[in-house]
């Protein structure tokens, strides 16, 4: 079966797919939030689409370093140190 992005106030993307649009941005539901789990230096076309298109967009990074975070919570005990001495 296909996506319908329209039917959706949440899409995950998961796959390895980077370079290219996996899905059109063009039907994702008004409001609609995107979450990119490809890690990149860039922003992936589908990212950059669906934020000029006025989504809420999490990037991979930003799950990299909320996965983080809460790792090193659970193996340490205490809150990750911010590397801004903050």
């Amino acid at each position: 079966a296909e996506l319908d992005e329209s039917q959706h106030s949440l899409i995950v993307h998961a796959t390895p797919c980077a370079d290219a649009l996996p899905l059109d941005p063009t039907r994702l539901a008004p409001g609609a939030v995107l979450v990119e789990l490809v890690y990149r230096e860039l922003a992936t076309p589908l990212v950059r689409e669906a934020t000029r298109r006025g989504h809420l967009v999490i990037d991979g990074h930003a799950v990299l370093a909320a996965e983080v975070s809460e790792q090193y919570q659970r193996m340490i005990g205490a809150p990750l140190p911010s590397p801004h001495g903050r």
